[in-house]
């Protein structure tokens, strides 16, 4: 296993290898794999379907990620997947409407997270029902007026509705 997982790490393995690395019986070793650089588009394919989320993850948050898996991913049963997908600087919109209503609130909120945000995903989380991902959609000082307002007249929270009006201030 350490053999495997050491040469994983270099830079000079043909795709044969890697192809077959990408068959281990390990999940760590096909978690590196996963990581690694430059690798196919092939077998980016074929690690986004591997049987163990954390392999998956690792795929969710390559930056050369194919535009095509995004579906695939997005769709995943294992919310640690989801949630790799959600911490990505680079999202098409269609994914982060698609994950501001996952069913999963550790999804929802790592998207919350996110600096940047289209209006349409805000309005989304701002009527969450977690109470934390309303705080940290509130908390936020690039908020429209009117969201704001909106949000104040129905918020139930007194902790959601003091953030609004900070950032009103």
């Amino acid at each position: 296993l350490e053999v495997r997982c050491l040469l994983t790490c270099r830079t000079d393995l043909s795709s044969k290898i890697l192809k077959k690395l990408a068959k281990d019986d390990k999940t760590i070793v096909r978690y590196m794999v996963a990581m690694k650089p430059d690798l196919s588009i092939n077998l980016i394919h074929k690690l986004a379907k591997d049987n163990n989320g954390a392999v998956r993850g690792a795929v969710a948050k390559r930056g050369d990620l194919p535009e095509n898996l995004f579906e695939q991913l997005v769709s995943d049963y294992d919310e640690a997947v989801r949630n790799s997908l959600a911490e990505r600087n680079e999202l098409p919109i269609s994914i982060i409407e698609e994950l501001a209503i996952d069913k999963d609130r550790m999804v929802r909120e790592t998207l919350a997270k996110r600096k940047e945000l289209p209006d349409s995903v805000l309005e989304i989380l701002a009527g969450d029902e977690s109470e934390e991902i309303r705080y940290l959609i509130a908390s936020r000082f690039t908020l429209s007026t009117d969201l704001i307002a909106t949000r104040m007249l129905v918020e139930v929270s007194q902790r959601v509705r003091i953030a609004y009006k900070r950032t009103l201030d």
